[in-house]
């Protein structure tokens, strides 16, 4: 089952099992096109919703959606426990993100994946649009991947 949790609450799990080491912030400034637009920080613009996924009360997995801009949303931090993949669990979060970006009347949802990671994107149809980044990333390779909707 899908829950909304808050910021607080995936940013613990992001710190440990995804982004380690950094200071995590509620949104990203990235854009697709590859630049940075600061005004997504005003979290009443961006609106970001924080996703947990649960069976029974143990969070398997996580992710998050935010508005860059008012035709973009950005799919941003899926993590799955090591112990629950295999289970479909990073596919069902990102169907969920897909489907709040519909809601917000978004033309284009995206993400910016880890290469190890990419295949569950295209499962749900994202398709890679960049080439393998290294430069300037702290977990890459990654790429930017998106879905017209």
């Amino acid at each position: 089952m899908i829950k909304e949790i808050s910021f607080h609450e995936i940013k613990l799990i992001w710190e440990q099992g995804l982004w380690p080491n950094i200071e995590v912030k509620p949104v990203s400034s990235m854009t697709y096109t590859k630049q940075t637009d600061m005004q997504v920080y005003d979290l009443g613009y961006s609106k970001p919703v924080y996703y947990a996924y649960y069976e029974q009360d143990k969070i398997l997995g996580v992710n998050s959606g935010h508005l860059v801009n008012k035709v973009e949303y950005r799919s941003r931090g899926v993590w799955v426990n090591p112990e629950a993949r295999g289970k479909q669990i990073g596919k069902t979060l990102l169907m969920h993100t897909i489907e709040q970006g519909k809601k917000e009347n978004c033309k284009i949802i995206w993400s910016f994946p880890r290469k190890n990671s990419i295949w569950v994107y295209e499962s749900v149809g994202f398709k890679k649009s960049s080439d393998w980044i290294n430069e300037g990333v702290l977990f890459g390779p990654n790429c930017y991947v998106y879905i017209d909707l």
